[in-house]
């Protein structure tokens, strides 16, 4: 059999297993083991279910956003502006890259004066 790796984004927070079955989150304890502490995650088509804590933390680390790395919402626009502008395409060695957003985007856009409110 072919080993695969998956990746994916989730929103998740600490749940004990009674509570995610109470929430209908978890599936009921039939075997009564012991419950177990965990997570509720929610996918980003808004699927829930738990994790016990082991597992999730085996496959998911926290995302850490700094305040340095927050734009405001006129920021990210111009950014988007800057990514459609001719500047930006004479910049792009192959067709291909046209598509790809890299850390040099970035930072040519942090580097080009503009005024933005």
């Amino acid at each position: 059999m072919k080993k695969y790796k998956g990746t994916k984004v989730v929103s998740a927070e600490p749940m004990n297993e009674y509570d995610a079955v109470q929430k209908g989150v978890a599936r009921p304890n039939t075997d009564n083991h012991e419950w177990r502490e965990g997570y509720r995650v929610v996918y980003a088509d808004g699927y829930e279910s738990w994790s016990p804590k082991n597992v999730f933390e085996e496959a998911y680390s926290p995302i850490e956003i700094s305040d340095e790395a927050k734009f405001t919402v006129a920021e990210l626009i111009d950014f988007g502006n800057y990514l459609l502008s001719d500047k930006r395409k004479q910049t792009i060695e192959s067709a291909e890259n046209l598509n790809v957003v890299g850390d040099w985007d970035v930072q040519n856009w942090i580097d080009t004066p503009r005024d933005i409110e």
